[in-house]
C-alpha cells in the first residue's frame, strides 16, 4: 500500500547553495575551483538530505531479519501476528523495493509508523517474541527491534520535511532569529 510517492536528492538545494554561496557559476570550470570551494561544497553534500541516511538504517534493521524469499512463512506470520493490513507480505515487499531504489522513498517508514501504531499492546508483545526469535535474542531484543524501527521511519519521515531550497532554510533561519 503505498501512501504516496516523493523524490528529493538535494541537488536543487546544493546547486542554489554553490550558486549564491561559494560565488559559483553553474558553469564554472573545475579548474576553477579553490580548495575553500570544494570543502564547503562537500559539506553541503554531505549534509542533505538526511533521509538517505535515516532509509539506509532502516533497511539495515530489516536486513537483521530473514528475506521473504529466505523464511516466507516468518513475514505471513509477521502480519497475522500484527493484526492489521499494513504489515501483508505484498505491502512491505513493495515498500522496502521502493525504498531501496529510491533513498528518499517515505512508503515504508510512513507503513511502518501507521503499521505499528495499529498494533494493540498484547499483539504487539507476541510480535516482539516473533521477531526476537529470529533474531536469536528473545522478546527484549524483538521490543529492541521494533523501537528501533519505529525511530528510524519517524526519522525518514523529518528528514524528508527538512528545507529544500534556500528561501526555505532562510525562512527556518529567520524564524528562530531573536531580534
Amino acid at each position: 500500500m503505498l501512501t504516496r510517492y516523493q523524490y528529493d536528492d538535494g541537488h536543487d538545494l546544493r546547486q542554489e547553495y554553490v550558486r549564491q554561496q561559494l560565488n559559483c557559476p553553474e558553469d564554472l570550470e573545475l579548474s576553477e575551483l579553490t580548495v575553500d570551494h570544494a570543502l564547503q561544497f562537500a559539506a553541503v553534500t554531505a549534509a542533505q538530505p538526511t533521509v538517505h541516511a535515516a532509509n539506509q538504517r532502516l533497511l539495515a534493521l530489516f536486513a537483521a531479519l530473514p528475506t521473504p524469499k529466505d523464511d516466507p512463512g516468518f513475514w505471513r506470520a509477521f502480519g497475522t501476528t500484527a493484526g492489521n493490513g499494513y504489515f501483508l507480505l505484498g505491502n512491505l515487499q513493495n515498500a522496502v523495493r521502493l525504498t531501496y531504489v529510491h533513498t528518499t522513498e517515505t512508503a515504508l517508514a510512513g507503513l511502518l509508523l501507521s503499521g505499528f501504531d495499529e498494533v494493540p499492546d498484547d499483539r504487539r508483545g507476541a510480535l516482539a517474541k516473533l521477531v526476537g526469535e529470529q533474531l536469536g535474542e528473545g522478546a527484549r531484543a524483538g521490543h529492541l527491534w521494533i523501537a528501533a524501527v519505529e525511530q528510524a521511519a519517524l526519522a525518514v519521515l523529518v528528514a524528508s520535511r527538512l528545507p529544500r531550497n534556500t528561501e526555505q532554510v532562510e525562512s527556518f533561519r529567520d524564524g528562530w532569529r531573536l531580534d
